[in-house]
């Protein structure tokens, strides 16, 4: 919601809700996360940046399909990329403490001699058996580390890219063959195909990067609503797991119905999300080492004239 429209809203909700008193009241624990991921990336902590960061993440939370609106060099998909590194880093670390609490409690129960494995339920365990079990008490197997996985709370990210511009109508949502009859599937089918096929402990991002078209956003719908099934010609249905997401990013939404705007969750990132200085901040974190005696040069320089080229590009007149 852009800041004019914001007093709006205000005001007519005051008067509607008189003695009800509005506080927004973010996740701290995930904020600090994120501000701890931000500063690996190298990225300058913007309060309305943090802000966008905070409700894109409740939106993906709540609904399946979203859409995140703004132009150019806002820091739409930088958004996007600090809430799954985030989610990774969140889904590692909780990893981390459970395999270290699971080898440490089968190492006290080795130590205190109670294993039990699978064939002493059977019958009594070999001598070999048991110096094999002590010989790997350091160590999880690859199922185990599966299972810990799988009791893990926190959730991965697993992304797909789509840019739907870059792609025809019937590449996109599939074409039957005039003289076989066959139907060939588009891209969009067959990437949900492959997130449906991977592992529930990870989320699964589709990424329509690109500007929204009638054309293949209706064919949709029936994906974002409460059906959440892709019907191909066929008759075939592809069902939208509950990890499944399915993320818009465009300039605008001219050429979107309000049929398919109301079944997805909207962030509007304004121009003043990031600011000029902040762009500069982290492209001199990029520098080599032996740049490092530039860069009080390279900022004194770019204070000094970028606000006024980019104030000339960005003005009415041009």
């Amino acid at each position: 919601m852009e800041e004019n429209d914001q007093i709006v809203f205000k005001g007519i909700a005051k008067d509607i809700f008189k003695s009800a008193k509005v506080e927004i009241q973010p996740n701290a624990e995930f904020k600090e996360d994120i501000l701890r991921t931000m500063k690996r990336q190298g990225l300058e902590p913007e309060p309305d940046f943090v802000f966008s960061v905070l409700n894109l993440n409740e939106i993906i939370n709540s609904r399946q399909g979203i859409m995140i609106i703004g132009s150019t060099m806002v820091g739409k998909t930088k958004a996007l990329n600090v809430i799954e590194a985030t989610y990774n880093l969140q889904q590692e670390q909780e990893f981390k403490q459970k395999k270290a609490e699971f080898l440490k409690r089968r190492a006290k129960i080795l130590a205190e001699g109670k294993v039990k494995s699978s064939t002493m339920e059977l019958g009594l365990m070999s001598s070999e058996a048991t110096e094999q079990k002590e010989v790997n008490s350091n160590a999880a197997t690859q199922e185990e580390l599966q299972m810990l996985k799988a009791t893990c709370r926190s959730k991965g990210v697993n992304k797909f890219i789509i840019n739907p511009k870059a792609q025809p109508y019937a590449k996109l949502n599939g074409q039957t063959d005039t003289e076989t009859r066959d139907f060939k599937e588009g891209i969009i089918s067959t990437t949900m195909r492959m997130a449906i096929k991977q592992k529930n402990d990870k989320f699964q991002w589709m990424i329509f990067d690109g500007e929204i078209e009638i054309h293949w956003i209706e064919n949709l719908n029936s994906v974002l609503d409460d059906n959440k099934k892709l019907t191909l010609i066929t008759g075939e249905s592809l069902p939208l797991a509950e990890h499944m997401r399915m993320i818009f990013e465009a300039d605008n939404l001219k050429s979107c119905s309000p049929a398919s705007i109301s079944r997805c969750g909207i962030l509007y990132m304004q121009e003043k999300v990031i600011n000029c200085k902040s762009i500069v901040n982290h492209y001199m974190r990029t520098f080599p080492k032996f740049l490092s005696d530039l860069v009080y040069q390279f900022d004194q320089m770019a204070n000094y004239f970028l606000p006024g080229i980019l104030g000339h590009f960005l003005s009415e007149d041009n």
